[in-house]
């Protein structure tokens, strides 16, 4: 648990880079678990400063709470991709990086506040896109500096993700007010789930191929943007199927 809590959050965790393999299957968990702070917080929030409000600030406690990790990614690639000159002394997040993070931000912001039917939803989105994130690391990404899951953890990795995607319908009855509550019965939160799921992989593919053609080797910054394009996919379908 501790290898997987290093490599996706910001918390004060210390691993020793040994026994990854049995540490993706726990993935999935880890994104659980920064989806649950999403829940919390988005219903602490939305009735006290209303859902757009609510929405920008679970993407800030997010970020704190991933360390970044995502928008540093994209970032790098954003600056990279558009030839942003080595100032120095320039702040980190500048030129096409910062513009590009700024894009993001908004867009998960309004995203999460439009999921304003079924907010118990907002769990499954980190969720997936950790999952997806372990899942499209690959033998030969040697620049990413950590060792892939094997095909055997990757079918386990898969099957716990499978089986975290019913976490929505136990929330279900801890939101408050009841009427944000969506007309969603358990095999509706399941089958958007799994949509969310497929949106994540088929985008955080796509990202992959596009980087490493544009790039080349996966490199951390890579990999993380893939996390951070799975996971607004996710919040994409999960957002457009119950507003």
């Amino acid at each position: 648990m501790r290898a997987v809590l290093a490599l996706f959050t910001a918390l004060p965790v210390e691993w020793d880079g040994d026994d990854l393999d049995r540490s993706w299957l726990l993935a999935p968990v880890v994104g659980m678990l920064i989806g649950l702070v999403w829940f919390v917080f988005h219903q602490l929030t939305v009735g006290l400063v209303g859902p757009v409000v609510a929405g920008a600030f679970v993407v800030a406690v997010s970020a704190a709470l991933t360390g970044s990790r995502g928008f540093r990614g994209l970032v790098g690639l954003a600056d990279a991709m558009g030839g942003a000159p080595a100032v120095p002394g320039a702040p980190p997040m500048a030129g096409v990086g910062a513009l590009a993070v700024a894009l993001v931000v908004v867009v998960e912001a309004n995203l999460i506040q439009r999921v304003n039917l079924a907010p118990e939803m907002i769990v499954v989105v980190p969720l997936v896109a950790r999952g997806v994130q372990a899942l499209l690391l690959r033998a030969g990404d040697d620049m990413v500096g950590v060792t892939p899951p094997s095909p055997r953890a990757k079918l386990g990795l898969g099957l716990v993700l499978l089986a975290l995607l019913a976490l929505p319908i136990p929330l279900h009855s801890l939101v408050r007010p009841e009427r944000l509550n969506g007309p969603l019965d358990a095999v509706g939160y399941l089958t958007l789930g799994v949509a969310a799921l497929a949106g994540a992989f088929v985008v955080g593919g796509i990202t992959r191929a596009w980087t490493m053609a544009r790039f080349g080797p996966l490199d951390p910054r890579g990999w993380h943007t893939i996390g951070l394009f799975a996971e607004v996919a996710a919040l994409v379908v999960v957002a457009v199927r119950i507003d």
